[in-house]
């Protein structure tokens, strides 16, 4: 059960997706592997997404990819440091971001020092806030069509 996101109602519905889904569910991640991703990073997990991947691992909720570790079969063998790495190397003014994700454009989906979930418009050149928190990140992706 995840002890951090805080409304019952986001793990059941997280648990019941996954319970008719279970093809995009990934493997829960050890203590050890979230310690190394913040000491290869330099940054502090969010809480929500740390508690995301204990039990799911890295996963896809509808149209949304949520990588982390022990990857879903239907994401990429690839994980957060490799593509946080990658981003940073390209974009070193957000050194402070942990990129779980990108968009259907291609555009990267992180979590910012503040535990907002962003992207970054590479064609508008903008930053834009998807959701306020990563458990509302979830429930954006479990809610729509």
């Amino acid at each position: 059960m995840c002890k951090h996101i805080k409304k019952e109602s986001t793990i059941k519905l997280t648990d019941n997706f996954f319970s008719a889904n279970p093809i995009a569910k990934g493997q829960p991640v050890s203590e050890k592997e979230i310690n190394n991703a913040e000491k290869k990073l330099g940054i502090k997990l969010d809480k929500d997404y740390i508690s995301f991947l204990r039990n799911y691992g890295g996963s896809v909720i509808k149209a949304t990819e949520i990588y982390g570790f022990r990857n879903s079969e239907l994401l990429d063998d690839t994980d957060i440091i490799e593509i946080t790495t990658e981003y940073r190397e390209e974009n070193s003014e957000n050194n402070d971001w942990l990129v779980i994700g990108s968009d259907y454009a291609g555009n990267p989906v992180a979590i910012n020092i503040n535990g907002n979930i962003i992207t970054y418009d590479h064609d508008s050149d903008e930053e834009i806030l998807l959701a306020d928190t990563f458990e509302d990140y979830i429930l954006i992706s479990l809610t729509e069509e």
